[in-house]
């Protein structure tokens, strides 16, 4: 059975408990109404058979291993760009932190997966006609053996 569901369930109390922003299960609404947003996107969950078996051997054998993307977006409005685009970029990439910084010192989830790390961490900046949108993207990464 996957754990990946339950995985989701943790990372997301786990960085919800870290930050000042609630982590939501899908996008929370419109790009610009929503000012700062955390939400956990696509999740995926991948088996290796370690050993052959049979039954109920088999199920024990099976390492999983799951990935987790999730996105923040910070929308702040300004008449001078530069200065929207600066805040935004700074607001975003503080939350990236917040989600590494909740992950560290329980990569395993609270025991949900064997171990996991946050893996990659990417900024997009858009422009829009009364501010600027960043988007931040992480990837969480974890495996599960079986005990």
């Amino acid at each position: 059975m996957s754990v990946l569901s339950a995985a989701r369930t943790a990372l997301a109390a786990q960085i919800d408990a870290a930050t000042t922003v609630q982590v939501t299960p899908h996008p929370p609404g419109d790009l610009q109404a929503v000012r700062e947003s955390i939400w956990l996107e696509r999740g995926e969950s991948t088996f290796e058979w370690r050993s052959l078996g049979i039954g109920p051997q088999l199920a024990r054998n099976r390492m999983e291993e799951i990935s987790i993307d999730l996105q923040v977006r910070v929308f702040k409005e300004g008449s001078l760009q530069t200065t929207a685009a600066a805040a935004a970029m700074a607001r975003c990439e503080e939350l990236l932190d917040a989600i590494e910084d909740a992950v560290a010192p329980a990569p395993d989830l609270g025991g949900v997966v064997s171990y996991g790390r946050i893996a990659s961490m990417s900024v997009t900046p858009l422009a829009t006609d009364s501010g600027w949108l960043i988007e931040g993207r992480a990837r969480f990464e974890a495996q599960n053996h079986p005990s």
